[in-house]
């Protein structure tokens, strides 16, 4: 699960520089919406996303299933609590993260999902 909290602040790159020119934060459905995109293609594109070397369909579908589950990290599961305002880079970082990793566990299931959820609950 730590190698998601490195890989995916790549993908934050953009958000982060709105987040950084606007005065009182970014609302989470802004960021939410400028982080879908560059997060789901990270998993779906890079070599070193486990879920790209793992999939065994073509990439639309690929794009498909992780779109549903960022939607369901985002909008569901319970150990994923994003503010309606995200206020700084590492607000934005700690959640791009946590949704990384959500996408990971609920992709990969199991062990996966168990830790997770494990580490959700500690903090």
């Amino acid at each position: 699960m730590v190698k998601y909290k490195n890989l995916v602040l790549t993908c934050l790159f953009l958000t982060l520089l709105t987040i950084s020119a606007a005065p009182k934060g970014m609302p989470k459905d802004a960021w939410l919406k400028s982080f879908m995109p560059a997060e789901v293609a990270w998993h779906c594109n890079d070599p070193k996303s486990p879920i790209k070397n793992d999939f065994k369909g073509s990439l639309a579908e690929c794009n498909s299933k992780v779109t549903q589950l960022f939607v369901s990290c985002t909008t569901s599961v319970k150990n994923v609590s994003i503010p309606d305002v995200l206020v700084s880079r590492q607000e934005a970082i700690k959640y791009g993260s946590i949704v990384g990793e959500c996408i990971g566990a609920y992709y990969f299931g199991g062990d996966h999902l168990k830790m997770f959820n494990a580490a959700q609950q500690k903090t």
